[in-house]
């Protein structure tokens, strides 16, 4: 893609990666334990395909609240390819503050108005806002208490509309 006309930036984990199954190791910071079980996690139905298609037309990166070595090495696991990734100590501030989503538009060479923020919390949505970016929020499991997209198809639809295709 030679000229990108929006950024895309997602969260990492239960967005982009279904992490559940390590949750109770990355909480207690036992990161042996959480890269031996990488095998637990698994991506939502069509995530590379998604991905493909998103990088038709955007710049794509990850920001994120977990360390880097652990997002790099999960990304990795998941043969996920991405431009950009910001991680738990790129940054002071950290989600619900904008700091990460400023850098991660920064890093994309995209201006943050320009970009979207993918993710599937609170904190998610409000960082997006407060850095002036549109928020589009995810749920795969159904059980959300604010309104979010369950499939990947719907999550394109709406980032065609914002890019005005």
């Amino acid at each position: 893609m030679a000229n990108p006309s929006i950024g895309v930036m997602l969260d990492l984990d239960d967005t982009l990666v279904l992490s559940d199954a390590i949750e109770e190791f990355r909480r207690n910071r036992q990161w042996s334990k959480c890269y031996s079980e990488f095998s637990r996690t698994y991506l939502p139905e069509g995530t590379h395909s998604f991905l493909h298609k998103l990088r038709e037309f955007a710049t794509c990166g990850v920001v994120t609240t977990a360390p880097r070595p652990y997002a790099e090495r999960l990304i990795a696991f998941h043969s996920l390819n991405l431009d950009v990734l910001v991680a738990y100590h790129d940054v002071k501030a950290h989600k619900p503050f904008p700091e990460p989503l400023l850098l991660g538009a920064e890093k994309l060479g995209i201006p943050t108005e320009r970009c979207i923020h993918i993710g599937d919390s609170e904190s998610d949505v409000v960082a997006a806002v407060r850095a002036g970016a549109m928020s589009i929020s995810v749920c795969w499991t159904g059980n959300n208490s604010h309104e979010a997209f369950h499939y990947w198809s719907d999550v394109l639809r709406q980032i065609e509309k914002f890019r005005g295709a």
